[in-house]
């Protein structure tokens, strides 16, 4: 697959959305907007609680809440960096949710893809926070900045068009900092060990997941609103990243802004490719969205 942002590449919404349909019910099972769950993430975690792998590394929680803010410099011990980084990841996304969640009706429609990448992110939330957790440190996920509130609300009164195109933009943002902080991990921790592969694992769900939101918006979005959503991640990206002192410290922001702007969904891992919702389209004929 070439970039996210090909306007060549048109795919077939319509096939792309019932393929994906069929790949969220099998990965996540029932869906129950009312209660915020998906049956096969219950059982996920179910087995995570279990079986907990106990921490038994240096003391990291000073250096992580240092990291959370104006401390977090390159000096810092990656890991908290790390971190603080998780903590901060998906602060946007549980609020949006949890606001466009609380302005619909709570019957979860079972034919709408949007109803499992909502609850989805709501996962994403435990994810990470299970990720810090595994290190030795219990956080709870505090609101987000001024202009992700806006943003969420735009997101909850925009008409589907809109709504699709600000997912797309903010998905491949999302799926290139959780990427960058897979593969991280596989550097500061060993997946061979317990505590290396729970941390490993559970990033990597998250991973997983975006990907297939990002080929399920793209598949919404036509021309106009691809060039639109490009010239966004063009514009907000770099910004969206160095907003983060601990992404500043940890990664190089241009990188990950270059990265975002040419995010090719196939140069990710083999391992994560086998496991995500892909997209190897051809060139649709006149019938992809606007």
């Amino acid at each position: 697959m070439s970039s996210v942002f090909d306007p060549a590449v048109l795919v077939l919404n319509r096939e792309v959305n019932t393929d994906y349909l069929r790949f969220l019910k099998e990965r996540d099972g029932a869906a129950d907007r009312r209660a915020g769950t998906l049956a096969r993430r219950e059982a996920y975690f179910a087995a995570i609680d279990a079986h907990p792998v106990p921490y038994e590394g240096p003391p990291l929680e000073a250096d992580f809440r240092a990291a959370l803010g104006a401390g977090a410099s390159s000096s810092s011990p990656a890991l908290a960096l790390w971190m603080a980084i998780a903590a901060s990841a998906n602060e946007g996304e549980k609020y949006s949710v949890e606001r466009i969640l609380a302005s619909r009706p709570p019957q979860a429609d079972p034919e709408d893809p949007m109803t499992y990448i909502e609850l989805e992110e709501l996962y994403h939330t435990r994810l990470l926070l299970d990720a810090i957790k595994t290190l030795g440190v219990d956080y709870a996920v505090k609101a987000p900045p001024l202009w992700v509130r806006f943003l969420a609300s735009t997101m909850i009164f925009a008409p589907k068009s809109i709504e699709y195109m600000v997912v797309f933009f903010s998905e491949v943002v999302g799926t290139v900092l959780f990427a960058a902080l897979a593969r991280k991990a596989r550097e500061l921790v060993d997946p061979a060990t317990a505590t290396g592969g729970r941390i490993v694992s559970l990033i990597e769900e998250i991973l997983v997941d975006e990907v297939g939101h990002v080929a399920f918006a793209r598949a919404q979005l036509g021309p106009v609103r691809l060039w639109i959503a490009k010239q966004t991640v063009r514009a907000l990206a770099g910004a969206m990243y160095r907003a983060t002192p601990a992404i500043r410290a940890l990664f190089d922001t241009e990188a990950l802004a270059e990265a975002a702007i040419n995010l090719d969904l196939s140069t990710l891992p083999a391992h994560i490719r086998a496991r995500a919702f892909m997209v190897e389209a051809p060139v649709a004929t006149g019938l992809a969205p606007a």
